[in-house]
């Protein structure tokens, strides 16, 4: 999977599936699901294999975006949230 932010693009990998939102109430459907459908708003904990520049998404709006690519398909796309280091 190809972490596409800004304007580079790293090998990334999905850590793990944090948790499944509502987006109407912003309440947690289900904690650690096992899979994600179509449409379905989620937080997602990914490792990237080198440094990127990102912001956070609520500090800068176009820095702190990314889109998940497997190939020429785009699989997910979302605002970052926070850094672990």
């Amino acid at each position: 999977m190809i972490v596409h932010a800004f304007s580079n693009k790293v090998p990334g990998k999905i850590i793990s599936l944090d948790y499944t939102l509502n987006t109407k109430t912003d309440e947690v459907i289900k904690t650690k699901p096992k899979k994600l459908i179509k449409n379905d708003v989620a937080m997602v904990t990914i490792k990237v294999e080198t440094k990127i520049v990102l912001e956070l998404g609520k500090n800068n709006r176009s820095m702190g975006r990314i889109a998940l690519r497997d190939g020429q398909t785009t699989i997910a796309a979302g605002i970052v949230e926070e850094f672990i280091y």
